[in-house]
């Protein structure tokens, strides 16, 4: 299978160019379908850097996806002027669902990888991803009943989720997912409304 190329760029460090290879190789190849010494060949450096950086192969599919829980967490600042917790929990899971929209690469490791165990871990489940999840608990507690608030923030969490696996499927094998990212976030803000409506 060919792959493209992702340009290698001397103005950023050996550990971010072999974030961005294996990022874009496991994307085009596959997780299972890529060694290290390709991913070294893309980033243009040697695999005894990729071990300091990584470790291994692993290492960096979990370091890519720490990365891009901290990038959607770095918009996160934005929601602050929001003032209501059920305002900030449609803007944080549009902002979610936005993000994944921006960055396929990202996405299809997200839908065909984050939810595999590899060495006994999921691989999707870092500190960022749990800060992420963490932020949202916050808001549902505020507008839920206690014993309510687990059930409804993995109601929220799985329908962003199935929107962005479910669009991810449409884009990558044609899955009949027909509907926009945009009619996707007014249902999502539409499930919030119902989900915090009082009892």
């Amino acid at each position: 299978m060919a792959t493209s190329q992702v340009a290698v760029r001397p103005e950023i460090s050996v550990r971010e160019n072999i974030l961005a290879a294996g990022k874009h190789l496991f994307h085009v190849v596959g997780y299972d379908g890529i060694g290290v010494d390709a991913i070294c060949r893309q980033a243009k450096t040697t695999e005894l850097e990729f071990i300091i950086h990584f470790g291994t192969k692993e290492g960096l599919l979990v370091a890519i996806f720490e990365d891009g829980w901290q990038r959607l967490l770095l918009r996160v600042p934005k929601l602050q002027a929001v003032t209501s917790a059920r305002m900030r929990i449609k803007d944080l899971l549009r902002l979610a669902v936005e993000f994944f929209s921006h960055d396929s690469e990202l996405s299809e490791l997200f839908v065909f990888e984050g939810c595999r165990l590899r060495g006994g871990e999921m691989m999707m489940l870092t500190p960022s991803y749990t800060d992420f999840t963490a932020l949202l608990d916050s808001l549902v507690q505020i507008e839920v009943p206690e014993e309510e608030c687990a059930t409804v923030r993995s109601a929220l969490m799985g329908a962003w989720e199935g929107v962005v696996r479910d669009l991810t499927l449409r884009e990558r094998f044609g899955y009949p997912a027909d509907f926009s990212w945009q009619q996707a976030e007014q249902v999502i803000s539409r499930l919030v409304d119902s989900l915090l409506q009082p009892a």
